[in-house]
């Protein structure tokens, strides 16, 4: 069960510099820093809504998202922190989340985030091809990425970490690579986010020079795709593939170029399931009628985006009937094809 997210956004303070890709007034709507008053009306109105939502949740969490948290003063840091501690002492808070870099992790940080009873930390690495990270301006090394996972995990707290594909530099062959990186660290979870040009951004000036050129949204789905499987393999859980699409980015203009789509995690998934749909009809080519059966919450994903899977699979496999059927009694990210596991 996930835990029920309650956002606190502190936009670009603590950040040392600002990187080519990030204009987060665009990326999150905010512009201000939120005090710690802000703070507890914002805990205060999710906690209203937490009881109306459906799904089954394992607990509540207060998560500092946007800027570099670690960056902030001590003093800074320390206030939001007390702000959340009544919500812990009566339980109606389990734990803290934030973000940050992976530059402004030490122990006299950690000991304070300890003491208020942090739980998980995110670290946006991006990359771990040092070449990327200096072409982004992000201002640490791989090697800077590995001491602070090291320390953070020594320390016993949760670690995420934050990729983004497709950065100035990049290729096919770096992602994997710093996907396999990655995986040496063994991070307790991995979000994923294709780079998109948004306005107002170095990155932009860089685009519209010609000087940087995106993924395709085709391309992003088929690199993403290897990430997932990888990141499968190895038992690393991906809780976000794609950005978050916000009311100001989806506004006309906000994103200039790039891999954007708001369903692009049903996109990578959909894409792998129709490699292993493809591989059941082509070792079943006796039959003449296919039916898969699919649990209902994923008919959708199995279908495709726009019914896409269905197309490809008809053109590769033309004069055969290919259809789809709900069935609840099928395990999710599974099917069954004439009764047989698929």
């Amino acid at each position: 069960m996930k835990p029920f997210i309650i956002p606190v956004f502190i936009p670009i303070y603590g950040c040392p510099n600002k990187c080519i890709y990030c204009d987060q007034n665009i990326s999150i709507g905010q512009q201000s820093l939120p005090t710690p008053n802000d703070v507890a009306s914002i805990v205060d109105e999710h906690l209203k809504t937490a009881s109306f939502h459906s799904k089954p949740r394992r607990y509540t969490q207060v998560a500092f998202y946007g800027g570099t948290f670690t960056g902030l003063s001590f003093n800074t840091q320390g206030n939001y922190l007390k702000t959340i501690a009544p919500y812990l002492k009566n339980k109606k808070v389990q734990s803290i989340r934030l973000s940050t870099r992976p530059d402004y992790i030490n122990q006299q940080n950690l000991n304070l985030l300890k003491s208020f009873s942090v739980k998980t930390i995110e670290l946006g690495v991006q990359s771990m091809d040092d070449e990327v990270l200096k072409l982004s301006q992000r201002g640490y090394t791989s090697q800077k990425v590995e001491e602070s996972a090291r320390l953070i995990k020594e320390n016993g707290l949760e670690l995420g970490i934050q990729l983004m594909p497709g950065l100035p530099g990049d290729t096919e062959n770096k992602i994997i690579k710093t996907s396999e990186q990655i995986c040496k660290i063994k991070p307790d979870f991995l979000r994923i986010y294709p780079t998109v040009v948004i306005k107002n951004t170095l990155l932009q000036k860089l685009y519209l020079k010609g000087e940087y050129t995106t993924l395709s949204l085709k391309q992003a789905i088929s690199i993403c795709k290897k990430m997932l499987l990888l990141f499968q393999y190895n038992h690393i859980p991906v809780i976000r593939i794609g950005i978050q699409p916000t009311k100001t980015l989806l506004k006309p203009g906000a994103i200039v170029a790039g891999p954007f789509h708001p369903a692009f995690r049903e996109l990578v998934l959909s894409s792998i399931l129709y490699d292993r749909l493809f591989v059941s009809i082509k070792k079943n080519l006796t039959l003449k009628t296919f039916t898969f059966f699919v649990h209902p919450s994923e008919l959708s994903t199995f279908m495709g985006n726009k019914k896409e899977n269905v197309k490809k699979l008809k053109k590769d496999f033309p004069g055969f009937d290919i259809q789809f059927r709900q069935d609840e009694g099928v395990q999710c990210g599974k099917f069954e094809l004439s009764n047989s596991l698929g």
